[in-house]
């Protein structure tokens, strides 16, 4: 019993670390962009931490509140992008602009631009979103190899949201708790 003990103690120690260490220099954003309430795409995007500290630090202008990635292009990167499940090469991404609070990453993004071309399903998307103009959102399919059937989807129709992420913390918070079990029993 007290090998088992150990062994979950240990084993909780390594998640717990795992996780910090993992996450102690870039966060995960993952959002999804919905028509009528179907979901179209999925983007996964790194913030880049010291990129951020540093902005803050040296340019007197940033405000993190209204972090963007045109100005800043180091501090948040596009890392996947899927169109109706299918991945996109991230050379076929034309453009990808968001501005976003870097002080409450659970908002996601605030604006986003994003243009990309998928060879897989050869189509095309123009999607455009403003949180607090959701009458201006719109996304545009198109499909170079048929012009005429390109179409527009405009207004509250076009949503955009932040994928609920299983937390890092509640395994953190776990182990430490196994581990102050296992302090209190010895």
């Amino acid at each position: 019993m007290k090998n088992l003990k150990t062994l979950i103690g240990a084993a909780a120690l390594l998640v717990s670390t795992l996780g910090t260490s993992l996450s102690a220099n870039a966060a995960m954003i993952t959002q999804e962009g919905r028509i009528n309430g179907e979901s179209i795409f999925n983007l996964s995007a790194n913030l880049d931490e010291d990129a951020l500290d540093s902005a803050i630090e040296n340019d007197p202008f940033f405000d993190p509140t209204e972090a963007d990635n045109f100005f800043n292009p180091e501090i948040i990167t596009l890392t996947s992008l899927k169109l109706f499940g299918e991945s996109v090469d991230l050379g076929n991404v034309f453009q990808f602009d968001v501005v976003f609070n870097a002080l409450d990453l659970s908002r996601g993004f605030d604006l986003l631009t994003l243009d990309f071309y998928s060879e897989a399903l050869m189509t095309g998307l123009s999607f455009e979103f403003d949180r607090a103009f959701s009458g201006s959102n719109l996304a545009t399919f198109y499909f170079p190899n048929d012009p005429d059937s390109n179409f527009t989807v405009f207004g509250d129709d076009v949503e955009f949201s932040v994928v609920p992420e299983p937390s890092a913390f509640a395994v953190f918070a776990l182990a430490m708790g196994l581990m102050m079990v296992r302090r209190q029993r010895s």
